[in-house]
């Protein structure tokens, strides 16, 4: 049976996977359902209702015993796969236009300690490949061009990242959305200008204040990057406020010992700087690696969680408070979890379903290498090649890749309570370029503490005041 039952001081519940809804119980059916012990107290006649009011709610479509098939990718859409990202090409299109980065981020996935993933080197990408994938995503007859620029460093090269914004102008009368993810440190006068005058996106890259920031986030020579990155945010807001409220987000990767209450209080005292910004929050990346012993300490996982819980009993103070904006740190944190929730779709689900999260390759988004070859995203490292600039899109290789994704997880998702609430991402169980099984088990392990504790959560939340997410459907996505 496709259910989770969840169990509060107010009230017993199931999540219903068939339907994507959250049930609430009489303690004597909720003891009835399969997952935790059968209820003791029951006489025959209180125990026969509560199987009569299973009955009648499998005849409405809830508390079914059934399991789904799953498929992803059968073999029968992959001629409107073809057609699609051929006629329109990339949603967006990552241009990793060097690996040259002044910063030495202990936990970063170029530092040398993962495995199967490039490291910092002085290669470049050259105009003559920069203007081959420029002139690749304009041949796509789109209503508009989404170009992201990726590093290493971007803003070392902003030669290239003036040459690639001129041809673009050059070459189409659409609307051309640039974007650019950047430690922060190279934000000269003459390159905030840059930003400002073409409307840049800009992500930041900042962990919280110097004394976290430092612990990993370092220069090339080895000291901590927080001072150059601060003086780049400051420098920035001085020279167009207006900018960077609409255009500055921040990434920050929450790296062991995670000291969540302090990023928060660094936020808080910097108000101009973060609220009303959109921020990622992250962890260490987990595929394998020879990070040092401090990055993978267990114990870690135990400080987290009580972070974790303080965090949220602030947001949760701001939530049933109203306070909904500005964005604050506690919101950013716990807004993917609980929005989504909030805001998944309900019904029943088909029979044969997908098990959702893995992207089109080529579709949504696809990155340009510094050597020309086009792959799924910036975080697949070297691994599934799907083309290249001076030839296109490698059909083969992307319908070879479906294949074998649809196949890997075809009979592993379907008695799942998590089916619909999962996101599986082949970056989560990849082992070099192809899909590992332990990857896959401990990422799914993972995924129920996760949503089991989300879950719980939300429902507290709306116990103590039913419409505290209403709000959410009226965002901006």
């Amino acid at each position: 049976m496709l259910i989770k039952k969840i169990r509060t001081a107010q009230g017993h519940y199931v999540y219903d996977t068939w339907t994507n809804e959250i049930l609430e119980l009489d303690p004597e059916v909720f003891g009835l359902l399969p997952g935790g012990e059968e209820a003791v107290s029951l006489d025959p006649e209180s125990r026969q209702r509560a199987l009569q009011e299973i009955e009648a709610a499998r005849a409405e479509g809830y508390l079914s015993d059934d399991c789904p098939v799953i498929s992803n990718f059968p073999g029968a859409c992959f001629e409107g796969i073809r057609r699609d990202i051929l006629q329109r090409g990339p949603d967006h299109l990552i241009i990793n236009i060097t690996e040259r980065c002044n910063f030495r981020c202990r936990y970063c996935s170029y530092s040398g300690a993962y495995e199967d993933m490039r490291t910092h080197s002085e290669r470049r990408m050259d105009w003559e490949t920069l203007r081959a994938a420029l002139d690749w995503l304009l041949a796509f007859p789109r209503a508009e061009y989404s170009l992201g620029f990726y590093g290493g460093e971007p803003l070392m090269e902003t030669g290239l990242l003036r040459r690639a914004v001129d041809w673009m102008r050059a070459h189409t009368d659409k609307p051309l959305v640039f974007r650019c993810t950047s430690n922060g440190s190279l934000l000269s006068e003459e390159n905030c200008r840059f930003l400002v005058e073409n409307d840049f996106r800009l992500t930041l890259s900042i962990d919280g204040p110097r004394e976290i920031n430092d612990r990993y986030r370092q220069l090339k020579h080895g000291a901590g990057g927080f001072e150059k990155t601060w003086q780049g945010i400051r420098r920035l807001h001085e020279m167009d406020p207006g900018y960077f409220a609409r255009r500055v987000s921040y990434s920050l990767v929450a790296a062991p010992p995670v000291e969540l209450v302090k990023i928060h209080r660094f936020i808080e005292e910097n108000p101009q700087y973060f609220h009303d910004h959109r921020m990622a929050v992250s962890s260490v990346n987990a595929y394998p690696s020879d990070l040092p012993p401090e990055m993978k300490d267990k114990g870690n996982r135990a400080i987290f969680l009580q972070q974790r819980e303080e965090l949220f009993e602030q947001f949760r103070r701001n939530l049933l408070a109203g306070k909904r904006s500005p964005t604050d740190f506690p919101l950013n944190f716990f807004k993917n979890d609980f929005f989504d929730l909030h805001l998944r779709e309900m019904g029943r689900m088909d029979p044969v379903t997908s098990s959702d999260g893995q992207c089109i390759p080529g579709n949504g988004k696809c990155m340009v290498d510094v050597d020309g070859s086009l792959y799924m995203c910036e975080r697949v490292g070297s691994t599934r090649p799907i083309g290249h600039v001076a030839k296109g899109f490698d059909e083969a290789a992307i319908f070879a890749f479906l294949a074998e994704y649809d196949a890997f997880l075809h009979g592993h998702c379907g008695q799942c309570w998590m089916l619909r609430l999962c996101n599986k991402c082949y970056i989560h169980f990849r082992k070099g370029d192809r899909l590992d099984p332990e990857r896959l088990e401990r990422f799914c392990r993972d995924q129920e503490a996760r949503w089991s504790w989300v879950l719980e959560r939300y429902i507290q939340l709306r116990e103590e005041d039913p419409a505290v997410f209403d709000w959410v459907k009226d965002l901006d996505s």
